[in-house]
């Protein structure tokens, strides 16, 4: 309505069209947890004829389909926080953003080392966790034994391939966990008879020893050691002498025996020889 100063009148009229903007709504069934996160994503906008859709996952990846397939977030050596940006817009022009955080924590990062790569049956193997964000560790070490403690030290009695397990739990429960093999080779066994001596005669050693590639023998005389697999042997006097011998197999394994070996005096003949006459 427009009035002039005469009094005159006039009137127009404008029709405006207003339309209804658009409502953002998704869920995610993750938005927070370990790296790596998967979050399963549910469109929940009422969807209009025309509308279309933009997600932004702030991680490198976008989307326009109405509900994209799940999403995966990482963080590496410190926690990470996205934001997943999702976009409906109208025909007509509008539009409304739906913003939610996905928090990602960081896993602690294992590893360990062992004092040897290769043991020998009823050696010590040391076991040393050296990850990185661990709180808590737990071992699993093969034979049924477990542990948990930053460093382990156990000895395996057979012989055989052990795979050893560590998994260390970080903040927020996050874990990491790693598998090495550890080789434990059998020992020889160690073995031998000796005949009965007396100090004039040499003894003679028979090696009756298993899976011995090496000999080594201390008579217990003082005496140099003898690396033959049966040896004879003179002691220079005579009583009891601890004889061990220490025999190594091709692993480098070793055992060993100590027997205690009598050598006895030998008697000596002795008379006397006086003149006489003979009798008629």
């Amino acid at each position: 309505l427009v009035v002039n100063a005469l009094g005159c009148k006039n009137v127009d009229s404008l029709f405006i069209d207003v339309k209804s903007r658009p409502k953002a709504s998704y869920t995610a069934d993750k938005v927070e947890g370990c790296s790596p996160v998967v979050a399963t994503i549910k469109n929940t906008s009422k969807t209009v004829s025309g509308d279309t859709y933009l997600w932004d996952f702030d991680n490198g990846t976008t989307s326009t389909a109405l509900n994209p397939p799940p999403i995966k977030y990482t963080a590496t050596g410190t926690d990470s926080m996205y934001k997943m940006k999702f976009i409906v817009s109208s025909p007509g022009g509008c539009a409304d953003t739906s913003i939610q955080q996905i928090e990602v924590h960081s896993n602690p990062i294992v590893s360990f080392k062992s004092s040897v790569a290769k043991s020998c049956a009823n050696d010590t193997v040391t076991f040393t966790s050296e990850s990185i964000g661990a709180l808590s560790w737990k071992w699993y070490l093969g034979d049924g034994t477990t542990s948990t403690d930053k460093l382990v030290k156990h000895k395996y009695t057979v012989s055989g391939t052990y795979t050893i397990k560590l998994v260390v739990t970080g903040a927020f429960g996050c874990t990491d966990s790693i598998s090495h093999d550890v080789v434990v080779n059998a020992n020889p066994t160690a073995n031998y008879t000796a005949t009965a001596i007396c100090n004039t005669s040499p003894t003679v050693f028979t090696d009756f020893s298993i899976g011995a590639t090496q000999w080594n023998w201390d008579f217990g005389d003082a005496s140099p050691i003898d690396n033959s697999s049966s040896p004879v042997h003179l002691f220079p006097h005579a009583g009891t002498y601890d004889v061990k011998l220490k025999v190594t197999n091709a692993f480098g394994c070793a055992d060993s025996t100590t027997q205690k070996i009598t050598v006895r005096e030998r008697p000596r003949g002795n008379f006397v020889f006086k003149d006489s006459c003979a009798r008629d």
